[in-house]
């Protein structure tokens, strides 16, 4: 299976530890110095190791680990290709037969402005298990896509080449008869639900990184004149997790043509400017397109409608990941690795505790170095679970900014009996910029 997708970077941030009781200290394995990080050929090897267990959650918390990083040490997996226990031997040969993600453009090819070089993947799977393919699917758009469980080893072949990322979703979808339960949520997570394969799937239409569905169409006609009715086509424009829309316009119609070619224009209501603003806690927005006939005997259908939204777009996303709460205070940079505290792009961690008097809540403290304004703009944090969801943390305790380019927050998330958090999690983005997207949506019913 092949997968290739176009700009997102992705990294993860951890905690601290809880403080031993005074007392009598029971005997402790040696501790390695608090500054080093885990060595990735040592993880590898124990989550090898963990392949053997007899407990399931065991096995598949190594085996979804391995196919996350496995492949950063790839001479520790060849080293276990013909291991003697058939379960190491079959996950590990998946893994080494899958080409790791690249990105279809890096983000210092794609043009200024033009976002249709963002999010477009190549996906090319023989027999392949779904949870192995969404495994590749998650790594490159920073999602979590959760199918029905019933689904995970179902057998799936495709094969698609630098298509719109939706449309690698779409034809997933498709051949798993799901459907999204909701649109991606901030933590990028989407769960997938069985379809009725009696329903015909809503008209929409994917470019980049975006997408828009047809929801509903209305149709209006004055009471007692014979005039030609008006249509309201509500839409949902909708994104992937590793871009986020700040602002867009209201579409604008630029062909709207029925089976015989006959036209569709926008209303008079359209020609109105409108611009709507996009909170940081969404993936998606909901607008409105009206059209009346343009000809006579127009049809009650559309076999193609194009519209074009302009937006402001963020996007090339940074992520710093701590997986390893007890090693804080520590310092990373954006690719995981040790970094210098004060150099750009480096997050350094304080603190991960639970609060006091607090159940349930847990505070972090941290500090991000970032020389670009729009970057420090959009930071944001997650405490991300043992089970892989997320929880957004919020600033509570202040948010400072230095004349140095760098951040300090302390900020606060609710998070119930769940136990210590598995790891925290820092993104933002480094490009904020104007452009449009023209999306094509063909054989939408008006009736």
């Amino acid at each position: 299976m092949r997968l290739v997708l176009p700009v997102l970077l992705l990294v993860l941030l951890p905690a601290l530890p809880v403080r031993a009781e005074d007392g009598p200290a029971p005997a402790k394995p040696p501790v390695r110095p608090k500054a080093a990080q885990p060595d990735i050929h040592e993880q590898v090897s124990r989550w090898l190791e963990e392949l053997r267990s007899e407990d399931f959650e065991v096995r598949e918390t190594a085996r979804r680990s391995l196919r996350a990083r496995g492949l950063q040490a790839r001479d520790v997996l060849e080293g276990a290709k013909d291991d003697a226990d058939p379960e190491v031997r079959r996950t590990v040969r998946a893994i080494l037969a899958r080409a790791p993600a690249k990105p279809t453009l890096t983000a210092a090819q794609v043009t200024p402005g033009d976002f249709r070089g963002i999010g477009r993947l190549s996906l090319k799977a023989q027999d392949e298990p779904l949870q192995d393919i969404l495994a590749r699917v998650d790594e490159a758009l920073g999602s979590r896509i959760e199918p029905p469980e019933a689904l995970l080893q179902k057998a799936l072949t495709l094969d698609l080449t630098d298509a719109p990322c939706y449309d690698v979703l779409a034809a997933i979808q498709k051949a798993t008869l799901t459907r999204p339960q909701q649109p991606f949520d901030r933590s990028g997570r989407m769960l997938l639900v069985a379809a009725d394969p009696r329903v015909k799937r809503a008209p929409r239409g994917a470019v980049g990184p975006m997408q828009i569905t047809v929801l509903e169409v209305a149709a209006t006609r004055a009471f007692g004149v014979e005039t030609l009715p008006r249509y309201a086509l509500k839409l949902r424009l909708e994104w992937a997790p590793f871009v986020q829309v700040g602002q867009y316009d209201r579409p604008t119609v630029e062909v709207a043509r029925d089976p015989d070619g006959k036209r569709y224009r926008a209303t008079a209501a359209m020609a109105r400017n409108a611009s709507y603003g996009v909170g940081t806690t969404v993936k998606h927005h909901t607008t409105t397109v009206h059209l009346e006939p343009a000809e006579v005997d127009c049809k009650q259908m559309l076999a193609a409608l194009e519209l074009s939204v302009q937006m402001r777009l963020q996007h090339d996303r940074v992520t710093v990941k701590l997986d390893d709460l007890s090693k804080t205070p520590c310092c990373l940079g954006p690719d995981g690795k040790p970094a210098k505290p004060g150099s750009n792009e480096s997050v350094q961690f304080h603190s991960v505790a639970q609060a006091e008097g607090g159940r349930g809540q847990w505070v972090v403290d941290f500090t991000a170095t970032l020389l670009d304004e729009k970057a420090r703009r959009n930071l944001q944090a997650f405490l991300v679970e043992e089970d892989g969801s997320t929880r957004q943390v919020s600033v509570y305790g202040g948010r400072s900014i230095g004349a140095d380019g760098t951040v300090r927050i302390t900020a606060r998330a609710y998070r119930g009996t769940r136990g210590k958090p598995k790891a925290l999690r820092v993104s933002w983005f480094r490009r904020e910029e104007q452009g449009s997207l023209r999306f094509r949506i063909e054989d939408i019913p008006l009736r």
